[in-house]
């Protein structure tokens, strides 16, 4: 039998990821925990690219909408959820694969992160004064890893208030019996995935969805971070044509998968691919019985 306890398959966005995990479903016994810090939210189904019903009935999925937008869901509440989900997947006898492209969430669990509590933080009026690099300063001297997007002042200020952070050392070595793969497309490939996915979220009324998640939920709700609801915004309040609003989310996605790249590729356990099918065969190979 495969040594294989955890699967990861991580990347950028729209590379393939869940195509691959159910692709592997069809010759192999899983269950997929989604690895992603917007599917968490309920509601919004489209924006966030969410495995479809059909999806969920063939594959059980865990983690998808477990969170209210209307408050934070952090690392720590998806770790602890993610290990109680392995564990009941490998009592099943089935292997949990992880997959997403939130970094933080997916080495959470892959190199299995002490949290410890960071109490003495300063209030968050204060830290609303300091700078962006008072603000990146901070987080630094206490360990914490810098958001994605580390020139905004919002996400610093999240980070050090999140109340958990783990500790420096962890980031060494995988838990055993950890397996990664990630899909990484080259830049003309991954710009038509992304325009295509597009087009398909608008064939299926990913307009109104935002708009009635910008109505629903308060401005700098963790809910509305996705790109097709930021990019949406000036749209709705006429400041930019659809067409606009289409080109911004592209350039958003574009350079949300170069970040989520740059984070991966730390991990040098990861074993890289262009493409799914490439993928494919190698982890039938990994996983065999």
């Amino acid at each position: 039998m495969s040594s294989i306890s955890l699967l990861a398959i991580v990347g950028s966005t729209a590379s393939g990821k869940s195509g691959l995990a159910m692709e592997l479903s069809k010759h192999r016994d899983v269950e997929i925990i989604a690895a992603d810090s917007l599917t968490v939210y309920k509601g919004l189904d489209i924006g966030t690219a969410k495995p479809s019903q059909e999806d969920q009935r063939l594959v059980p999925h865990h983690l998808l909408d477990v969170a209210d937008g209307s408050s934070p869901y952090n690392v720590a509440s998806f770790q602890a959820a993610a290990q109680e989900a392995a564990a009941q997947i490998r009592g099943r006898g089935n292997l949990p694969v992880l997959v997403g492209g939130s970094g933080l969430y997916i080495d959470s669990v892959i190199f299995n992160y002490t949290f410890r509590n960071i109490s003495d933080v300063d209030a968050a009026r204060d830290l609303e004064a300091k700078s962006v690099q008072e603000l990146q300063a901070m987080l630094q001297a206490r360990s914490i890893h810098l958001p994605e997007n580390k020139e905004n002042k919002r996400y610093l200020i999240r980070s050090l208030l999140s109340g958990e952070t783990p500790e420096p050392s962890d980031r060494h070595q995988m838990a055993e019996g950890t397996l990664v793969v990630g899909l990484h497309p080259d830049k003309q490939q991954q710009e038509g995935h992304i325009r295509t996915r597009l087009d398909s979220m608008i064939e299926q009324g990913v307009i109104d969805e935002a708009q009635q998640a910008l109505a629903n939920y308060s401005q700098g709700s963790e809910a509305l971070k996705g790109n097709i609801y930021q990019s949406l915004a000036p749209y709705f309040a006429g400041r930019q044509s659809l067409d606009e609003a289409k080109e911004d989310y592209v350039r958003r996605d574009m350079r949300l998968a170069k970040r989520q790249y740059t984070w991966f590729k730390r991990n040098k356990s990861i074993t890289w691919f262009e493409e799914p099918r490439a993928a494919l065969d190698y982890l039938l190979d990994e996983l065999t019985y």
